[in-house]
């Protein structure tokens, strides 16, 4: 990959992308302060914090941001980018993107530069978009896009740097699902960290929630990008073995593969029965002892750089 910050003359492919995604932050922290005029005051705090972090993020990445856009770091470090700073370089981002408004992203890039995120920030006045109402479950639009935009670049990236670490595994073309385990962010970010610790090798869904979705079933050589509960790729793992059998026929060395809590049975059945009693009226089904379930082992092939040499699980 080129490094921006040895080419200064004009912003190329990747500036464009990075610029796009500032602007989405910047977005962020104007809802994040209409959220407090509205009196969401711990989620507009939780959202200021989590995209100054994120711009802080992308300047480290990509050190041509110092070099567009010298006051940066400082409404950073002076607070100042959550009052009206954000607004300035939102615009200053938008003109860059402007005065280049001729270049084409490669590939898949002609598709993000459509995105949600690039079209709704198109207008000056982005960020000042309001709540819903309570009725329909009040949120922060730029916010929401910003975090979309963030797990697409994560998991993007982490699956191009496994394609390039791994060309006997997968290629540009090669499919993959990104997904987090679970319907809460407790359990999602525990079990991805279970994953990467080598403990879980195993995960189970009802037959009958694929059905209703019309959801293939997972089969052996598949690849998932495996995600925090926020979207950030964590890790690849590729499924080893699939077979749907009844509940109550899971084997006590499936429930150890699937590596929760003690790894005992008792304890695979107990939480997998609240989770089921829990979901599955959703679909109009009930728990019941014999029900189908989908029992999946996989393995880790990648866990990005921070994990050692190449990324390549076990090294």
């Amino acid at each position: 990959m080129t490094d921006p910050a040895k080419t200064p003359a004009g912003p190329d492919d990747e500036r464009r992308v990075v610029l796009l995604a500032l602007q989405a932050f910047m977005g962020s922290i104007g809802s994040a302060n209409d959220a407090e005029d509205h009196g969401y005051l711990s989620e507009a705090e939780r959202i200021r914090t989590e995209s100054c972090a994120a711009v802080r993020d992308l300047i480290a990445e990509h050190p041509f941001l110092e070099e567009l856009l010298p006051r940066l770091l400082w409404e950073l470090d002076s607070g100042h980018i959550l009052g009206f700073g954000w607004a300035e370089i939102g615009r200053e981002a938008g003109a860059f993107l402007e005065e280049n408004a001729s270049l084409e992203p490669p590939g898949n890039g002609a598709t993000r530069a459509q995105c949600a995120v690039c079209s709704s920030l198109a207008d000056q006045e982005y960020a000042f978009q309001k709540y819903r109402s309570e009725e329909s479950n009040t949120y922060l639009p730029a916010a929401v896009e910003a975090q979309a935009y963030l797990q697409r670049s994560s998991v993007e990236a982490l699956w191009a740097a496994f394609c390039n670490a791994r060309p006997d595994l997968a290629g540009p073309d090669t499919p993959y699902e990104a997904w987090h385990f679970c319907d809460n962010e407790s359990d999602a970010n525990e079990l991805a960290a279970l994953v990467l610790a080598g403990r879980k090798r195993a995960t189970t869904g009802d037959l009958w929630s694929y059905e209703v979705e019309q959801e293939e079933l997972p089969q052996a050589g598949d690849l998932s990008v495996i995600t925090d509960w926020a979207g950030n790729a964590v890790c690849v793992i590729q499924t080893t073995a699939v077979e749907v059998v009844p509940f109550d026929a899971v084997t006590e060395e499936f429930a150890a593969t699937e590596g929760e809590g003690d790894g005992s049975l008792k304890y695979w059945r107990e939480v997998h029965e609240a989770v089921y009693s829990r979901r599955l009226p959703d679909i109009g089904r009930v728990f019941e002892p014999d029900m189908p379930v989908v029992c999946e082992c996989f393995e880790v092939v990648y866990r990005g750089a921070e994990a050692g040499a190449e990324g390549w699980a076990g090294q």
